[in-house]
């Protein structure tokens, strides 16, 4: 199952046929007040001042005691079993597919995508055709990244899966030429 988020419109493609799924919306102003963003299957992106309050939405409570430092969570071994084995519980939330960082190294502003695990094929799981459709303050500032629960990210330059890309990699501390530049995201 493929899961298509274009614009503020989320699809889900079964079998060839199109069926709708709720709508993914931004706040006004983009991510503020919060510097960590959570995407998640619901009615809105939803920003939060701390890393931590961000890391507890996207789980579901699951995962409560995250580091404060997103770059302390990344190099923590816990906090990546915390956050795989958050998906493996049957209360319908989705697991994280990845944390995106505005700098290098995995710092300072989060987003996270909360869509789902991905399959081990090769083909991609979940696609955003246009970063501006979930936040448009995060388009053209990814610049590290690290994907959860089985996904690689590929990111790429322009709206559509267009321009320059990064490749499938479960992470990057640091993009280099695509440092912010990501419009559109991919996840395997």
């Amino acid at each position: 199952m493929k899961r298509i988020l274009t614009g503020v419109i989320a699809t889900t493609a079964l079998l060839g046929g199109i069926a709708s799924a709720p709508a993914y919306a931004s706040p006004a102003g983009g991510n503020a007040p919060g510097r960590h963003c959570v995407v998640a299957p619901g009615p809105s992106t939803t920003c939060y001042d701390t890393f931590r309050e961000a890391i507890r939405q996207a789980t579901g409570g699951r995962v409560t005691e995250a580091p404060s430092d997103p770059a302390v969570a990344l190099a923590s071994a816990e906090f990546a079993r915390d956050i795989n084995a958050s998906g493996l519980a049957s209360d319908g939330r989705a697991p994280v597919s990845s944390i995106e960082y505005e700098n290098p190294n995995h710092n300072p502003a989060t987003l996270t995508f909360a869509l789902g695990a991905c399959g081990s094929d090769d083909s991609w799981d979940y696609g955003l055709s246009d970063i501006d459709g979930v936040d448009p303050a995060w388009d053209d500032r990814i610049s590290s990244y690290q994907g959860y629960n089985g996904c690689q990210v590929n990111h790429y330059e322009a709206p559509g899966y267009r321009g320059d890309r990064t490749g499938y990699r479960n992470s990057q501390k640091d993009m280099g030429s695509m440092n912010n530049k990501t419009s559109s995201l991919r996840w395997r």
